[in-house]
């Protein structure tokens, strides 16, 4: 039961977004028997365009089409795209009083009417709000209260009781603190405490159904043993057992738990380990049937490139209703859509993207992370947010398009594993301004240098410089004094290579 099906037009198949980074430019891309039928481009805004981010799916006007919501980094801006049973754009209301430091992190169905509402998070206060809709309008505005910012909301769209409405799971980032509240509307219903649990073992998904029963379930990893641990939900309750164990020495990374590649209607998991990918197809209780490297048909196992990752292992495009993978070279952009039968790739489509596109399908809504403390924090396997707010703190994305947002002036953190041309490190523009100069004061993505010795005092005031050989990104001169001065803005673990498309000022 994914909640995360992008289907335009409503024809039963998904279709592929594609969003250009440099432009901001959406394309549409109308799938039929696994190929495009149609595409057409769209312009979001005039202003800061490459700082609108696709931050949920949802059918916020009943009328059984996929909308999808932009929400500004640079201004207060969020915008809602109201598809028609064509596919076309047939109405986006823009919303301007929600702030840049409010995420999206939710777009359930909380009452049950067939609308989509949204909840927001605010970064810096905690403040839970939810927003009831109807179509163009926003039939209601409802604060849930402040929730402190050390806890992330890990799912606010997934039913973990079977009701059909949309729960909200909290979980302490410091004390994993595990809470679930039951909603109906705009009201809490019932609240489950599930105590503490350590903050070594980290949730890998929500929103797989696991064994198709109707409910979601939630996903554990145990990053000391390696033990992967499952969810079973029922009535808000779980019941818990070890599936499986993955050594966190061959560095896995799941990439999806919520496709169903062989069609039996229960969620499967898909694994990237080493480049290699791996189905654990699963039974209906909640057990692994089999685990298999995917292959095509003859045999040959289907292994990721250096630059090449999995985009969206939920949608289908070929009308078979089994769940395909969308591969995207991250370099040239040449994106693959992969049809399957069980770990079999039956078909490949090849679609030219562009070296600045991205598929805006991503794998997944996110949770927004604060990063507060010196701790390591995990990601899910979504498109998730990291607040860092420590410079002693240590990130781990996962899969999903992650952003890792450097609040302020909290340099110095480390990020393990940097995605180029898929992550984004996100700068607040305030933390650059002063009464000399600045880089950049608009916002927009950051130009910068790179090398492999270093800064030097000789370099450029106000500038990004980026070290090849130890991954840090410095800034020259943040506070204006005569002398240059470095600052540390982060440690990218990984080494990658960075464009400047990967790095964000707001």
């Amino acid at each position: 039961m994914s909640i995360r099906k992008v289907d335009l037009n409503h024809d039963g198949i998904s279709d592929l977004l594609l969003q250009d980074e440099t432009t901001g430019d959406v394309t549409t891309l109308l799938m039929q028997n696994g190929i495009p039928a149609s595409s057409i481009t769209y312009q979001i805004a005039q202003d800061y365009p490459s700082t609108y981010k696709i931050t949920g799916f949802g059918d916020f006007d009943g009328s059984g089409t996929t909308d999808v919501l932009f929400h500004s980094l640079s201004n207060d801006h969020a915008i809602d795209w109201l598809t028609g049973a064509n596919g076309i754009v047939v109405g986006n209301p823009t919303y301007n009083w929600m702030r840049t430091s409010y995420d999206v992190v939710g777009t359930g169905d909380y009452s049950a009417d067939g609308k989509s509402d949204m909840l927001w998070r605010g970064e810096t206060d905690g403040q839970l709000m939810m927003w009831q809709m109807n179509g163009l309008y926003i039939k209601a505005y409802t604060p849930l209260g402040q929730i402190p910012t050390s806890y992330s909301v890990v799912d606010g769209s997934s039913d973990f009781t079977g009701d059909g409405k949309s729960d909200i799971l909290f979980r302490g980032m410091d004390d994993g603190q595990t809470t679930l509240w039951a909603m109906n509307g705009s009201d809490i219903e019932q609240r489950f405490d599930f105590g503490k649990i350590p903050t070594s073992v980290s949730i890998l998904d929500t929103k797989a159904d696991l064994n198709a029963d109707g409910t979601h379930d939630i996903l554990w990893y145990d990053h000391g043993n390696g033990n992967v641990v499952e969810w079973l939900m029922h009535d808000g309750h779980p019941t818990i057992n070890i599936i499986g164990n993955v050594s966190p020495a061959t560095n896995a990374t799941l990439i999806s738990a919520d496709g169903d590649y062989n069609g039996d209607g229960i969620s499967d998991l898909l694994w990237n380990v080493g480049g290699n990918l791996v189905t654990w197809t699963m039974n209906v209780q909640g057990g692994i049937f089999s685990v298999d490297y995917v292959h095509d048909n003859s045999g040959n196992q289907v292994r990721l490139g250096a630059t090449q990752i999995v985009e969206d292992a939920v949608d289908t495009f070929d009308g078979t209703g089994r769940s395909s993978l969308v591969i995207r070279d991250t370099s040239s952009g040449a994106v693959q859509l992969l049809s399957m039968l069980g770990p079999t790739v039956t078909n490949v489509v090849n679609i030219d993207a562009g070296s600045n596109s991205t598929v805006a399908n991503g794998a997944g809504s996110g949770v927004v992370i604060s990063a507060d403390q010196s701790h390591a924090y995990y990601g899910t396997d979504g498109n998730d947010t990291f607040v860092i707010q420590s410079g002693a703190a240590t990130v781990t994305g996962g899969a999903g398009d992650n952003l890792f947002h450097v609040a302020g002036f909290n340099w110095g953190a480390t990020i393990t594993d940097f995605k180029p041309n898929a992550d984004q490190l996100v700068l607040d523009r305030s933390a650059y301004i002063n009464a000399v100069g600045a880089p950049v004061y608009d916002p927009g993505v950051v130009s910068f240098t790179s090398g492999t010795a270093g800064p030097d005092v000789g370099d450029a005031r106000y500038q990004f410089y980026y070290q090849t050989t130890t991954g840090q990104l410095w800034y020259a001169e943040p506070f204006g004094s005569v002398a240059n001065q470095y600052e540390l803005v982060a440690t990218l673990q990984n080494h990658p290579t960075l464009s400047s498309h990967d790095i964000l000022l707001v």
